[in-house]
């Protein structure tokens, strides 16, 4: 009987995958390089505001809705008009993946981490 529940509980424990919640993911994130500035907005409503910055000038922008998928942020940019896909601003990568890290404190991309302000 003690090995039965033994498995039971080993089974549960290795099975459970981290889910973040929208009230643990909602904030302002930020990340400063050397010449280079992140910023990311995630709102209540699932709706972000996600823009970055180079020696102070916007290079690109892009809102849209955000989801968490078990360890995973996923920022999906809404459907731009043609002449707004024309602006200098404009975020070629309509679709960006961030890994949650340290219980939502922290978004990595690539060489880029954001931190919850």
């Amino acid at each position: 009987m003690k090995l039965v529940a033994l498995i039971i509980i080993v089974f549960l424990l290795t099975s459970c995958k981290t889910q973040h919640s929208k009230e643990l993911l909602k904030g302002n994130y930020s990340s400063s390089g050397y010449t280079s500035e992140y910023n990311l907005i995630l709102n209540d409503n699932n709706t972000f505001m996600y823009s970055i910055g180079f020696n102070n000038s916007l290079i690109a922008e892009c809102n849209g809705i955000w989801m968490n998928n078990q360890d995973s942020l996923i920022l999906k940019c809404k459907d731009e008009s043609f002449l707004d896909g024309m602006s200098n601003t404009y975020m070629k990568n309509r679709l960006n993946n961030f890994k949650i890290l340290n219980k939502g404190k922290k978004l990595k991309q690539g060489k880029v981490i954001l931190t919850k302000r």
